[in-house]
């Protein structure tokens, strides 16, 4: 079995067990704090981390690739700054009120899910397929690890949440790692003015992907927002159950 599939697998071989850990509303705000996660992750880096893999040169491809983490990790504070003020009007709007407590983490989340998709593209450009592989399998087992470990030790105390940011952080510090040990010189060589010059190259990516992706992410995420909204946790947690077999 290849680790994509593996990873992939997991998920759905553990639904049974989570169902009997995690209530519909646990669900329901995992549900809308990955949903709003989606959409932030496409807004975050402007779309430049699909240019990794068009530069002739891979010392370019680092540029972007940096380009992508910096990016990652401006928008990333903006949101922690804005999280503070609206965490306290979240927390009174109906049904929406669960994600209000996870809210100062959906920026640290946003930032370890970017820049693990951006060293993707690194990765794949330079054909490290077996590693990319693995590497999905490391992260579908500790969100699974710790889902579960948080779950039966505390009940209803976000578990899922928690496993899902444990998981990513633990994914992209084994990318961040291997990235580093194999290609950190070339990293070290991508200085800003390089940085800049790529940034204004491909600079259609935030002009026409960026729109393109963005609507596209958020018509996927639309159903958990508008049932949150009507219809309650509860509901978009039974929704979030047959979505997570189904997909």
């Amino acid at each position: 079995m290849s680790g994509t599939v593996l990873s992939q697998a997991i998920p759905v071989l553990l639904a049974p067990v989570l169902s009997r850990l995690f209530d519909p509303e646990e669900f329901g705000v995992f549900a809308l704090f990955f949903g709003v996660s989606a959409v932030l992750s496409v807004l975050a880096t402007c779309r430049y981390e699909i240019a990794i893999l068009l530069p002739e040169e891979d010392l370019e491809a680092v540029a972007i690739t940096k380009l992508t983490l910096g990016l990652s990790a401006v928008i990333s504070v903006i949101l922690l700054a804005m999280s503070f003020p609206a965490q306290s009007f979240l927390a009174q709007v109906q049904g929406a009120s669960g994600l209000a407590v996870w809210l100062p983490w959906l920026p640290f989340h946003v930032f370890m899910l970017t820049s693990y998709n951006g060293l993707n593209y690194w990765l794949n450009r330079r054909s490290e397929y077996s590693r990319m592989a693995r590497n999905r399998v490391i992260r579908a087992v500790a969100t699974a690890a710790i889902t579960v470990a948080v779950g039966a030790a505390w009940p209803k105390q976000g578990g899922l949440v928690i496993g899902l940011i444990a998981g990513q952080v633990i994914g992209t510090l084994a990318f961040a790692a291997f990235t580093w040990k194999e290609h950190g010189a070339m990293f070290k060589q991508a200085k800003r003015e390089l940085i800049g010059r790529m940034a204004r190259r491909y600079n259609k990516f935030p002009k026409f992907s960026l729109p393109a992706d963005g609507i596209n992410v958020l018509t996927v995420q639309m159903p958990v927002f508008l049932m949150t909204k009507f219809l309650g946790e509860a509901v978009v947690g039974q929704y979030n159950q047959t979505q997570r077999v189904l997909a």
